[in-house]
């Protein structure tokens, strides 16, 4: 399927729902970035919503339609789909009909609580990371204090 731009492209009464999971948790997981979001997010607006169509629930896009329209690189897309596909949020199959192309099924994220339990080392290392950083920044914090205290404004005037 090549995009007809002939045709309208952003349908008023549709939308991609996008659960907060997968701008909050899912980008703690090694390699899945917001982009990879927003990719999980265009390839939703895809999918073929009539029940009862033999490809409902599924996108059928060439690369380089994918390419052109969302400015990513095959490599990038590649990528990306890859991290989709680890984390469970996207089946990849092969078309019957038309050699070297994709089908591409979305799939719902996980809960947070299933997130919570399938990927708690991850989560343990992001709150490593982030009082790591708090850290820092309190030092950081002491260090000008120390600095200021011992800066006399006077001085520098004359």
């Amino acid at each position: 399927m090549t995009i007809d731009v002939s045709k309208p492209l952003a349908h008023d009464d549709g939308f991609a729902r996008m659960p907060n999971i997968l701008f909050r948790m899912y980008p703690l997981l090694d390699g899945f970035t917001l982009e990879t979001v927003g990719l999980y997010g265009y390839l939703l607006s895809w999918r073929q919503n009539k029940p009862g169509h033999a490809m409902f629930g599924k996108v059928w896009l060439n690369q380089s339609d994918v390419t052109a329209q969302t400015g990513m690189s095959a490599y990038k897309i590649r990528t990306h789909v890859e991290a989709l596909v680890r984390y469970g949020l996207l089946n990849v199959s092969k078309s019957n009909m038309i050699p070297n192309k994709h089908i591409y099924e979305p799939l719902e994220p996980l809960t947070e609580a299933e997130f919570r339990a399938v990927y708690a080392e991850e989560i343990r290392a992001f709150r490593e990371r982030v009082e790591t950083a708090g850290r820092e920044i309190e030092a950081d914090r002491e260090r000008l204090q120390q600095k200021q205290t011992g800066f006399d404004p006077e001085s520098k005037a004359s």
